[in-house]
């Protein structure tokens, strides 16, 4: 990537995290037949991956995987500190880098860890 690109790869590898979060919350829907409460549906119209992750059912599964395996604890770690008004800011190339690696390290990234509830 360019120098100037890193803020939106920043940025946009959030929104990775996000949506993923998002497609657990109607995943479970979808296999449970609810009909949500206005005031559920509200609740997921956040950037808040730490909310997602609670709105989605998944904090203790997180919570006991993060236990068992340090680097997704790290990667959930640096993650977490991810924010939609990021776009505001100048990321430094090895934040992007970081926060790029943390999502989608193969093995351990949190991408990976999300797709397994969707």
């Amino acid at each position: 990537l360019q120098a100037g690109k890193w803020c939106g790869a920043y940025y946009l590898a959030g929104y990775a995290v996000e949506i993923g979060l998002k497609a657990c919350i109607i995943g479970h829907l979808l296999r449970t037949d609810a009909f949500p409460s206005k005031s559920f549906s509200n609740d997921c119209f956040t950037h808040d991956l730490q909310k997602l992750v609670e709105i989605a059912g998944l904090k203790p599964a997180r919570d006991s995987d993060m236990m068992n395996d340090s680097v997704l604890d790290g990667y959930w770690t640096i993650t977490s500190k991810w924010s939609e008004q990021k776009r505001y800011e100048m990321i430094e190339e090895s934040d992007a880098r970081g926060l790029i690696q943390a999502i989608a390290d193969p093995s351990h990234g949190v991408l990976k860890w999300v797709k397994n509830y969707w």
